[in-house]
């Protein structure tokens, strides 16, 4: 039942593949030639009234077989009678092999329908060789069975059936490697190869069919020429090419097939065309006719070369012109299975190479942000798991305090001469900062000579050195961070997921775009439509005629039906085949820009902007405000904006990015006696669909302007790096064209929650014509001036939307 299903599937027109007019004439002809060598083997007795040789080729055939069938079947009407035991014996052979392959056959051969529908034949004729060979011993048993019966059970029938079935399954052995190998390099084309033993009982099988087709045409003639004889010379001349030993073998068993006796003159005709060919292709071909005639008188005398001599010289001349000319070639050529031309355009193709293309490019771009942040991680460990200078600088002060107290010299060392002590003091913090050690013999000359404490003292410093670094370097989780698993797990499935959904082919929309195309006036194609953010259209087999003019209305067209605004279309030519691809275009632009300010008493702000693209034609906007004022704000929110900057830039989701932050900065400031957390306000604006997200983890509000509206978007959250679940509230909007979004940061915002100063200066119209960067700096100097001393960094981001319109 289930090989029977393959032969139905086999047969299904939409299964077809296309055959070139080359192929198509390559197999007519050995269609052709195997009926006729049916035809000769059927109609050529061999002992006791026999045809096993044709029986033989019929169960040996493959794709084939029907036309061998058709020929058999013709000599059963040899004569004007009709012979029931060839045309029954022939359905029998045919019939077992039917039966076989689709019950006892275990083999699965999928294989399309040609236009010659040949291929239906290979997959029900591929049977395995024993079967076949089975198939046709119990043909030519039961056909020995019928002539022992109806010959009233003489010895001459008896002996006909032994001879069948001795002859039959042999030759079928013989004959089923030529067809099975045949098959193969069909279905394989240039990757078709054999092994040394394969490619053995491939020239044996080709070797023993030629001897068939020369067998049967012994005593046929053409005008004088013995056409079995001129066939054995031409096809031993032919075995030469491969060498002189095919020649040989293959001279000695036509020969053995034409006449035993000539077996040695085809041998001699090889010998001899071997030795001189290298030297003269003329010699060579005329020494072959010249041995081969010797040959023949010596055995026939000259009534025998009269007989042969036609044979002899026309095969050789024609051999000669024919390898002069490489007619050989050629002909193997045009039998050679040819390589479908590789359709670098084929919709299916396009879309995997795309796909594979979009996830090794995903894949890489998320390696190398973790590598980035690999560095970045490394460099920072190295300088939080050292005490700071502030830390250094006072065990300094606590080690003179401990050893100075009690010292005759301490009203001295710490009255008048206080400034040459606290220079020593610098010394030893820069030793320890710079060495990790600090050394008294590189101290002032002057101060070691009055101080007799200060080996104790330096003693004491780098002891009590030793033991703040080791705290620092417990409790520095940074470097020794161990990666959150399922953070990582959940990138590389989001990489995976996103890649299947933008690469999943809409079924409806393609129709759609068909019809659209085809309206348009350029022809039946194929089209396959796909991408969920970034559509995307590949056509084939467009129609060009009379398309001289520019493509703005087929561009047009298509965005009508696809609501998507459409990139040009790019037409390219490829094996006589027009194609087109389109993809969507952003739908919408951005400009941003931003202002930033420390609060009093400060030279570095606390807080880090960052506004950068994706290659996935996303925009981010980023405020991280470290927790505090100064370096050690600067120092956190620096190493936050990094760390989402590099993930965003690879393409991974915002979620994942900020729940793998939120564990670094819980394992760096866990066990820390600083806190180590920061608020960040974070913007995703989608260039194609317009889709705005809003995240915020302990984040002052964001203001949205539409028109005469200001709207306020907040979301009690704390900042992120506190509690061990990420507390990150999202917020999504759809943008129009002319929207404005306003981020700030907490410094901004100390005149209440309501803000009345930024939502009165967010309302005033002329402000919204202004550029970006004129907004933001309006907005930041409007905020410094609400507050007299800004004891908090200020930070504004201004991002202006505009929509590019397209004519739906």
């Amino acid at each position: 039942m289930e090989n029977r299903e393959i032969l139905k599937a086999n047969v299904k027109k939409d299964d077809k593949v296309k055959v070139g007019k080359k192929e198509l004439i390559a197999d007519s002809v050995l269609a052709m030639g195997f009926c006729v060598l049916a035809i000769l083997l059927g109609t050529k007795k061999m002992l006791f009234d026999t045809y096993p040789l044709a029986f033989a080729l019929l169960a040996a055939g493959t794709r084939h077989t029907p036309f061998v069938l058709i020929g058999l079947i013709a000599t059963s009407f040899e004569g004007g009678e009709i012979s029931l035991i060839k045309l029954v014996g022939a359905f029998i052979v045919v019939t077992m092999r039917i039966i076989s392959r689709l019950y006892f056959d275990k083999s699965e051969k999928r294989i399309a329908c040609d236009a010659l529908g040949t291929s239906v034949f290979a997959a029900l004729f591929s049977e395995h060789t024993y079967l076949r060979i089975m198939s046709g011993a119990l043909g030519v048993f039961l056909i020995g069975v019928w002539r022992i019966i109806a010959g009233g059970f003489r010895f001459y029938d008896l002996f006909a059936s032994i001879f069948y079935l001795v002859l039959t399954p042999v030759a079928t052995w013989l004959f089923s490697w030529y067809f099975n190998f045949a098959e193969k390099k069909r279905r394989e084309k240039r990757a078709f190869s054999l092994s040394v033993t394969d490619e053995r009982l491939y020239d044996v099988s080709c070797v023993s069919i030629i001897c068939a087709l020369v067998y049967a045409l012994e005593g046929t003639s053409f005008v004088g020429l013995n056409v079995s004889a001129f066939v054995a010379v031409l096809m031993t001349l032919y075995a030469c090419r491969r060498g002189v030993l095919y020649g040989i073998v293959a001279g000695l068993l036509f020969g053995v097939s034409f006449m035993p006796i000539y077996a040695p003159a085809f041998a001699f005709c090889a010998i001899a065309y071997a030795s001189i060919s290298k030297l003269s292709l003329f010699g060579g071909t005329i020494a072959a006719c010249i041995s081969g005639l010797i040959w023949t008188v010596y055995s026939g005398g000259f009534t025998a070369f009269s007989g042969m001599f036609p044979a002899y010289f026309a095969s050789s001349m024609l051999f000669c012109t024919a390898e002069r000319i490489n007619i050989f070639d050629d002909i193997e050529r045009f039998f050679e299975p040819s390589e479908a031309p590789k359709d670098n355009y084929s919709l299916n193709t396009v879309i995997a190479e795309q796909k594979s293309s979009f996830q090794e490019e995903k894949i890489r771009s998320i390696s190398e942000s973790f590598s980035a942040l690999s560095e970045i991680f490394y460099n920072l460990s190295s300088k939080l798991k050292r005490p700071t200078v502030l830390d250094l600088r006072s065990i300094c002060e606590e080690s003179f305090e401990k050893h100075c107290a009690n010292c005759e010299n301490h009203e001295l060392c710490f009255g008048a001469e206080y400034g040459s002590t606290l220079d020593v003091m610098k010394k030893i913090t820069v030793q320890l900062h710079s060495s990790g050690i600090a050394d008294e013999r590189k101290l002032p000359d002057s101060f070691k000579k009055k101080c007799y404490k200060l080996k104790p003292i330096t003693d004491d410093v780098n002891r009590s050195c030793a033991i703040a670094t080791k705290k620092a370097f417990l409790n520095e989780k940074t470097e020794i961070f161990a990666y959150d698993y399922d953070a990582i797990s959940k990138i590389l499935n989001d990489a995976i997921s996103e890649n299947d959904e933008e690469f999943k082919i809409d079924a409806s929309m393609s129709k759609k775009v068909a019809h659209a195309i085809a309206d348009e006036g350029y022809g039946e194609h194929n089209v396959t439509v796909f991408g969920k953010r970034k559509l995307r259209i590949l056509a084939r087999g467009l129609d060009l005629t009379d398309k001289s003019s520019d493509i703005s209305s087929l561009k047009k067209r298509l965005e009508d039906v696809t609501k998507t605004s459409l990139s040009d279309p790019d037409f390219e030519l490829a094996f006589g085949s027009v194609n087109m691809q389109i993809e969507a275009k952003r739908a919408f632009s951005a400009d941003a820009a931003f202002a930033t300010a420390a609060s009093e008493g400060e030279s570095i702000c606390g807080d880090t902007v960052s506004i950068f693209e994706n290659k996935n034609d996303y925009l981010y906007a980023l405020i991280s405000d470290g927790m505090g004022t100064g370096n050690t704000a600067a120092l956190t929110s620096e190493m936050c904006s990094a760390f989402l900057r590099n993930m965003l830039t690879a393409g991974n989701r915002m979620e994942t990015s900020l729940r793998m932050l939120n564990s670094v900065l819980r394992a760096r400031g866990s066990k820390s006696e600083t806190e180590c957390s920061a608020t960040v306000d974070l913007l995703q604006f989608d260039l194609y669909s317009g889709a705005l997200t809003l995240v915020k983890s302990g984040a002052a509000p964001t203001f949205v302007v539409r028109r005469e509206n200001v709207f306020k978007l907040a979301s009690p959250s704390f900042p992120i790096g506190i509690l061990r679940a990420l507390d990150a509230k999202q917020m999504d909007i759809s943008c129009e064209d002319g929207d404005i979004v306003v981020m700030v940061s907490d410094g901004a915002m100390r005149g209440g929650d309501e803000c009345s100063y930024l939502t009165e200066m967010l309302r005033d119209r002329e402000l919204a014509r202004e550029a970006p960067s004129k907004i933001a700096d309006k907005i930041l100097r409007r905020a410094k001036a609400e507050f007299d001393v800004p004891t908090d960094d200020i930070s504004v981001v201004v991002v202006k939307i505009r929509k590019d319109l397209c004519n739906w």
